[in-house]
């Protein structure tokens, strides 16, 4: 058995021994670990609202690294563990389609990410948030390992490009049409 399998195996595991904690893992998984991220991001831009170009660009880095992550997937498949593995525990009801990478991690990753090139102690906590949703994803039964840790990676990327590379064109552009203050 492979890593990737034998650490699905043990994470997913512990769904099977704490039904007391399902609920609360499978809405993390589902919808809250993602709100929560752009509630995080939206607290970062208001305390560092000069920040606002990175701001939005660490926002539209989920978009785009969403779209990043369709074509991955268009071009590798792989089945989710509940379709190929026996004894899953499923914490979400979820159609048989791909696997890889995780889209929810994607959007984690490039949220966590931007907003962690802007605001250092909000994106700790992004990036902490982050890590759970992708740990969540894989005890919920909805992904292996490798899926949720190619959606980190290709979101931390697709961020690092935006807001760590295009913010400082973009602001110089604005700054040089007067539409954002000097400083």
């Amino acid at each position: 058995m492979n890593w990737n399998v034998s650490t699905f195996d043990a994470i997913n595991g512990l769904a099977a021994h704490t039904a007391w904690l399902d609920p609360v893992v499978a809405a993390f998984a589902l919808w809250a670990g993602p709100v929560l991220l752009v509630l995080l991001l939206a607290a970062a831009w208001w305390r560092h609202r000069d920040q606002w170009v990175k701001a939005v660009l660490a926002g539209l880095s989920a978009v785009a690294a969403l779209g990043v992550n369709q074509l991955v997937a268009s071009w590798w498949f792989e089945p989710r563990p509940f379709v190929t593995l026996h004894g899953v525990t499923m914490l979400l009801a979820h159609p048989a389609d791909n696997s890889f990478p995780s889209d929810h991690a994607v959007i984690a990753g490039a949220l966590a990410v931007g907003t962690l090139l802007f605001a250092r102690r909000w994106g700790i906590v992004a990036v902490i948030v982050a890590v759970l949703l992708a740990f969540a994803r894989v005890f919920a039964g909805m992904h292996y390992p490798i899926d949720v840790l190619a959606g980190l990676a290709i979101g931390a990327v697709v961020a690092l490009i935006l807001v760590g590379v295009v913010a400082r064109p973009v602001e110089s552009f604005l700054r040089e049409k007067h539409l954002l203050g000097v400083g």
